[in-house]
């Protein structure tokens, strides 16, 4: 008996749906709401009966756990494009060069173009062989090398198996370390730790990828082919690539953030990997303490934002800064300095708003760095922040910040120091710097201005603009004990850090 050709492929169309839906029935809930949410459905359930088909049970609880969190994960390029909407071929040799030498304009033959963000979410775009050959390569690693044979579940999944770091393009980084690192590795002992492989692929990435502290990102994450186009990156781009490399050979790896620092200007990433203790943690244990507030991991396992906490107590979006409209981050805080909690009792004033914020002096100014709900409309605890650091009580109001109280550094639990003296302590202190740094040294010739925090006002009060003598320090009378100063070379204005003086000296915040 014949058949048309039209009878088969509708009789093909129909099993191959039949086949899809009996797969859907036998799926967990989790993963049908991430299917029924995504535009990329076939490749999805192609990667799970994939597993299924082979029997491969500890694959497909993998490829299950990889679905269940797609949706708050992507690529985020930047292309460039010119007014008509047309787009430079991404593979153009001068690309990357093109966009680190100007952010909005390009010169030369780019100077048509201009950079476009482009979001392309891994839930509708992700395909079924990136997906089948990431988990196959993460199992084959942790079944061949010792290191990787003794992890949990539970930190294999979050820290080994994922298949990005960061909202890098999609590639085969697994495949590119595997080759450059596994001959290597394969002769090690059975007893090297997780820092044995970290120094020895530490060594390598540092002589072809180096860091660079006037490095601006062109893109917000450099995929492994682009760091190795670019060659240099900032401390994120650095951990990102540590972190991908410890990935691929069995290493779990994660990068951990202080957005913003506590006694420095700007923030940090830093590469954390799994320790004897079997926690992750900075090669350098010390890294974040006494200098940051806050310490986030980014994790893989989807995590709703703070933000979406403040809208539900209804906090209006443009009052939320941005910080804390990022997903999937794991406050680390207490694991890598000391902490308190701070608790405010507020007046009258504010009892309409419905959050506060705790906020560090950053880049000259003060920055939100965490936040609390209002209690009875009149107390706020901010959990876990960092000890030893300056911070201000804040608000706000129409996107604006409004400061309240006083400045105050937090000695320790439930021990304040406020920034509210009026006592003349000192009659006369040396200044030998403007920030807490050697080369933030007073040089001679040069005119400084001091400032103090305006404790009415909530603002830096120029006080005097002195000259430096040729023996390299200022002297300025009548200071106040538990004051904020705050020196500026008037030729940079905003380059100073808060001071304030203990025994005459200066106390960097």
């Amino acid at each position: 008996m014949k058949w048309s050709k039209h009878i088969v492929s509708g009789l093909v169309a129909i099993f191959f749906a039949m086949a899809i839906s009996v797969s859907c029935r036998r799926l967990p809930p989790e993963i049908s709401k991430v299917l029924d949410a995504s535009r990329n459905r076939k490749e999805l359930i192609a990667a799970i009966d994939h597993f299924r088909k082979e029997g491969a049970k500890e694959e497909l609880k993998a490829c299950y756990y990889l679905i269940s969190h797609l949706q708050n994960h992507a690529t985020i390029d930047i292309v460039l494009s010119d007014t008509l909407g047309h787009t430079l071929c991404r593979r153009d040799a001068g690309y990357l060069q093109a966009l680190r030498e100007k952010s909005t304009s390009l010169i030369g033959k780019y100077e048509a173009y201009f950079p476009v963000k482009v979001i392309k979410y891994d839930v509708d775009s992700l395909g079924a062989s990136s997906i089948i050959k990431n988990i196959s390569m993460a199992y084959s690693v942790r079944r061949q090398f010792p290191w990787a044979k003794k992890l949990s579940d539970e930190v294999f999944m979050n820290y080994v198996l994922p298949h990005r770091i960061g909202n890098e393009q999609s590639e085969d980084w697994r495949s590119f370390f595997l080759n450059r690192y596994q001959s290597t590795l394969l002769n090690l002992p059975d007893s090297a730790t997780s820092m044995d492989v970290y120094r020895l692929l530490n060594e390598d990435l540092n002589s072809w990828f180096g860091y660079d502290k006037n490095y601006k990102p062109v893109i917000p994450s450099l995929s492994v082919g682009q760091c190795a186009e670019l060659k240099i990156g900032g401390c994120e781009e650095v951990a990102n690539l540590h972190a991908l490399a410890l990935r691929a050979v069995g290493i779990p790896a994660a990068i951990e953030i202080a957005p913003f620092w506590g006694k420095s200007d700007f923030g940090h990433a830093e590469i954390v990997l799994l320790a004897p203790n079997g926690k992750l943690a900075p090669p350098d244990p010390d890294r974040f303490r006494g200098i940051a507030a806050k310490v986030f991991r980014k994790t893989y396992a989807v995590s709703p934002s703070a933000a979406d906490s403040m809208r539900l107590l209804g906090e209006i979006p443009e009052n939320i800064p941005p910080l804390f409209a990022i997903t999937n981050l794991l406050d680390v805080t207490s694991d890598r300095t000391s902490v308190s909690d701070v608790s405010v009792e507020l007046n009258a004033a504010f009892t309409n708003c419905r959050v506060a914020y705790i906020c560090v002096y950053n880049n000259g100014e003060w920055t939100p760095i965490e936040w609390s709900g209002l209690k009875n409309g009149q107390y706020a605890t901010f959990h876990d922040m960092g000890c030893d650091i300056l911070y201000h009580i804040a608000f706000v109001s129409g996107g604006e910040l409004i400061l309240y109280g006083n400045p105050f550094v937090l000695k320790g639990v439930n021990n304040l120091d406020v920034m509210n003296g009026t006592k003349i302590s000192f009659p006369v202190a040396n200044v030998e710097k403007f920030g807490p740094n050697e080369w933030n040294r007073v040089v001679a010739g040069r005119e400084y201005l001091l400032s103090i925090w305006d404790i009415d006002n909530k603002r830096w009060r120029p006080l005097t603009k002195k000259r430096c003598s040729q023996n390299g320090e200022l002297q300025f009378k009548d200071i106040f004990s538990s004051r904020l100063y705050k020196l500026d070379d008037v030729s940079a204005p905003g380059t100073g850090r808060p001071f304030s003086f203990r025994r005459a000296k200066q106390i960097w915040w």
